[in-house]
């Protein structure tokens, strides 16, 4: 799981549509003893982006295929410089090497 990874004051914020996922996501959140490091938002991905201040360590961009290259647009601005985008299927590593501060 990501959060364990994540310093005791780190966050893990997760974006969520389907009602069905959230509640057993939540449902697994609250098992893990890192779940307090996550904040599941309900809603597009691309309108919680619009809510988030950078800068940001670490982006991983899943599901929603179609968007991918939005959300990576959106959230250029928000990255650390040598932030790493991941995304899946493929899983490749994207660095933000043009980042402007």
């Amino acid at each position: 799981m990501m959060a364990e990874g994540l310093s005791d004051d780190g966050r893990l914020i997760t974006c969520e549509v389907d009602p069905k996922a959230e509640a057993i996501a939540r449902r697994y959140f609250s098992k893990s003893p890192h779940g307090n490091k996550i904040t599941l938002r309900m809603g597009p991905a691309l309108e919680t982006i619009t809510t988030l201040s950078g800068p940001l360590d670490l982006v991983f961009i899943d599901a929603d295929k179609i968007n991918h290259s939005t959300y990576y647009e959106a959230l250029l601005p928000l990255l650390m410089v040598r932030c790493p985008i991941t995304r899946s299927l493929p899983r490749i590593a994207i660095p933000a090497l043009h980042y402007n501060p």
